[in-house]
């Protein structure tokens, strides 16, 4: 450096600073109230296209002082947030501005839009206030963890907004909201409160419970959006796609239309028809992905480019992120970069915070991100600026915690921050009602059959809940997480079997109760590690079999009960067996036409397998000199049934020794798909790894052969190894 020059360091804090370098650095310290939101609010104000009258810029301020830093302090007191907004709410202040724009300030802006015809000044109000009030939902309310926090926040606004809160400044007390829960105020709510004799959203609508009655359902604000056309509020209900699933969808591609995915895509078109990059947070197998991934896929292909998606892991390196970032993107002039030109490109960035956390605190791949939203671009390998254009992020994260840091608020705030809750138990009985419904008819199966779908889907239910409420996990036990995909698996489980497989009358239910047994068993109890865990779970499905469908447990598996004691016991249980591959059908794709049917004869099936054996060392150049026997034939069913799923992926723990390989070659081998297994040698590196993984994609999408890639901890010669693969299992690339 020469004399001419300074350094100005920008930082949170002093957590990675040496006293040496304090020492030599003059300190100016910004308390977090002294900037705040306000000044953002006035300087976006004068944004506004000036065909927007001065006194609709006057009502919005005064709508904005009045409401918000009540609202910010109420969020940051009372209500748990999603992932973590700055204290002054600075954030979810300016996400407010950037909806609320591209809500109601376009329209206004147009000449010859609806709203420009409104002449009446308490018209133009209505509309103002009711935006602003959806806006203030979904951006201050919007970062609520959960049900009960919108619940807690939709009470706070209807009391705000009926001026009950008209406080004399700095008094501190506790208001009662309409359903009885008392809140803190805070103290310093604004003196006098504003006049509008805007409506509310209905707090209460009529619905029908399943006899047909009529009851009072509570509503929120979250239930409504503002109709600018009809100057009303509506419901999200009115916009749920009503159509039926076609017959020729696959399980995967399902997708079944809910409150949840109307509103969250609405607020995620909004956001992306204005260039406002959205980041969904929520938990895992609330659909983060599933919805953003189905949304991007289907914009106007005039106007996008194939969206580019990215997936993170606590691996993922800066350089892997520019890479697959880089790649999709056309070079337009020289250090210009974007997609097709006269498109736009839309980046689906998953599991935004899983990348740990460097020495000093820094996740390099976020870090390069940020430097694309703060500056534009980044730098190439030779330090060369890459100006990247019309390119727009979205991103999905779970909430930190588990693995997963906390994002830093330099980089969030340059996104739309929204929570996903977690469904309530109406929402997920109708999803996979409907699933199982749609695969019953489709599929013909028998009337008795399709009778069993409600308690089904409530068996299913109080599984999933009961476990992850009682099986928790710990240190020893660190995988026992359990979401909304393992009730998908169960519910998919039950799609492998066939109408024409099913014996008629009380055989045919009987059988398909077991196969629900069999699939939970597969799903939950598979993963337990523990043999207290394993005699709770056995005794809890024993009960559901009795509540849910009627049945006693030890009479509907009685053929298992081999010492004729009247129950059935772990041990017997494990001969509860489904499979396709016991018929002399060969296999096609996955086992397609083969029935997925019970099977019953323990000795029977030791002696296909071992045809089946005879077969594999007959055809390989690598014979397997195995002993079949029970045990071996209970885990290679198992390896079949993930086999037979499309999209579906197995991960085998054991002992070294215990045949994990030998029995999935196997399995592999009896759905009709290739094995193919890296060869480590001292020579090999990644290059060899990288060509490996090209032979291998270049097979299965290329050829559509039906592969199995088997890969082992042992072979795990360098960490890009599992990145890669997560990469695959993310997003296919």
């Amino acid at each position: 450096m020469s004399s001419v020059m300074n350094m100005i360091f920008e930082v949170n804090d002093l957590a990675v600073a040496s006293p040496a370098t304090v020492s030599r650095c003059g300190m100016v310290y910004l308390e977090p109230h002294q900037l705040g939101w306000r000044p953002l609010c006035l300087s976006w104000l004068n944004t506004f296209p000036e065909t927007i009258k001065q006194s609709f810029k006057d009502r919005v301020l005064a709508l904005f002082d009045w409401l918000v830093p009540v609202s910010i302090r109420f969020m940051k007191r009372e209500i748990k947030e999603v992932a973590e907004t700055t204290y002054e709410g600075t954030n979810v202040a300016v996400n407010l501005m950037r909806t609320f724009k591209s809500l109601l300030v376009e329209q206004l802006a147009d000449p010859k839009g609806l709203i420009a015809s409104i002449k009446r000044e308490s018209d133009m109000e209505k509309h103002i206030d009711s935006c602003f009030l959806f806006c203030l939902a979904w951006s201050i309310g919007g970062t609520a963890n959960s049900n009960e926090g919108r619940l807690a926040f939709d009470e706070f606004v209807r009391v705000a907004y009926k001026g009950e809160l008209d406080l004399p400044h700095g008094d501190n007390t506790v208001y009662q909201g309409p359903s009885g829960e008392k809140y803190n105020l805070p103290e310093d709510i604004p003196e006098g409160h504003m006049t509008t004799s805007t409506p509310l959203p209905p707090d209460e609508v009529k619905t029908k419970d399943p006899e047909g009655n009529l009851v009072p359902t509570r509503t929120t604000i979250y239930d409504f959006r503002w109709n600018v056309t009809k100057s009303e509020w509506v419901p999200w209900e009115n916009d749920i796609d009503k159509s039926p699933i076609p017959p020729e969808m696959s399980f995967k591609q399902i997708i079944v239309p809910t409150v949840d995915t109307v509103r969250y895509l609405f607020l995620a078109d909004l956001s992306i028809q204005y260039n406002n990059p959205i980041l969904f947070c929520g938990p895992t197998g609330t659909g983060k992905s599933v919805y953003m991934q189905g949304h991007l896929m289907g914009m106007d292909k005039e106007k996008w480019a194939p969206p580019n998606f990215v997936g993170f892991s606590a691996k993922t390196s800066s350089n892997i992120t520019q890479y697959l970032i880089d790649a999709k993107l056309d070079k337009r002039r020289k250090g210009y970069y974007g997609p097709p030109i006269g498109k736009r490109m839309a980046i689906m960035v998953d599991d935004l915070n899983m990348p740990q956390k460097e020495v000093y605190g820094a996740q390099p791949p976020i870090e390069l991100l940020r430097q694309y939203m703060d500056h534009g671009g980044w730098y190439d390998r030779e330090n060369n600026f890459r100006n990247m254009q019309d390119c727009l992020f979205v991103a999905a994260m779970g909430p930190p915690g588990g693995g997963r840091s906390p994002i830093t608020q330099r980089y969030q705030r340059h996104y739309n921050l929204l929570s996903i809750v977690e469904f309530d138990s109406k929402a997920l009985e109708h999803i996979f009602g409907t699933i199982l419904g749609w695969f019953y008819k489709t599929k013909e199966f028998p009337k008795d059959i399709q009778k069993l779908q409600k308690s089904v889907i409530e068996a299913t239910l109080d599984v999933y809940n009961t476990s992850i409420s009682k099986l928790l996990p710990t240190p020893a036990k660190s995988h026992y997480t359990f979401n909304l995909r393992d009730v998908s698996r169960v519910i998919e489980g039950l799609t492998l079997q066939k109408a024409e497989g099913i014996k008629t009358g009380l055989g045919g239910v009987g059988e398909h109760y077991r196969l629900w047994v069999h699939e939970t068993l597969r799903v939950f109890y598979d993963r337990l590690v523990d043999d207290e865990d394993r005699h709770w779970f056995l005794e809890y499905i024993k009960d559901l079999t009795e509540t849910h469908f009627g049945q006693n447990f030890n009479e509907l598996f009685a053929h298992l009960d081999e010492d004729g004691d009247g129950t059935v016991d772990a041990e017997e249980l494990r001969h509860c067996m489904f499979g396709d591959f016991m018929g002399d059908d060969e296999p096609d794709s996955q086992g397609g036409d083969r029935l997925y049917d019970e099977i019953t004869d323990m000795k029977e099936v030791v002696t296909r397998l071992e045809e089946y054996l005879v077969d594999y060392n007959g055809m390989s150049k690598s014979p397997m000199n195995l002993a079949m026997f029970l045990y071996a034939a209970e885990h290679v069913a198992r390896i079949c049934r993930v086999l037979k799923q499309p999209g579906a992926h197995l991960l085998a723990v054991g002992v070294g020794g215990s045949g994990r390989q030998s029995l999935s070659r196997l399995a592999a081998f009896i759905m009709g798909m290739e094995s193919f297994q890296i060869a480590i040698s001292k020579s090999y590196t990644t290059v060899e790894w990288k060509e490996d993984l090209k032979k291998f994609c270049r097979a299965a999408g290329a050829e559509g052969r039906p592969c199995v890639f088997l890969f082992s901890d042992s072979q795990i010669k360098d960490e890009s190894y599992v990145e890669d693969i997560n990469n695959i299992l993310n997003s296919g690339e």
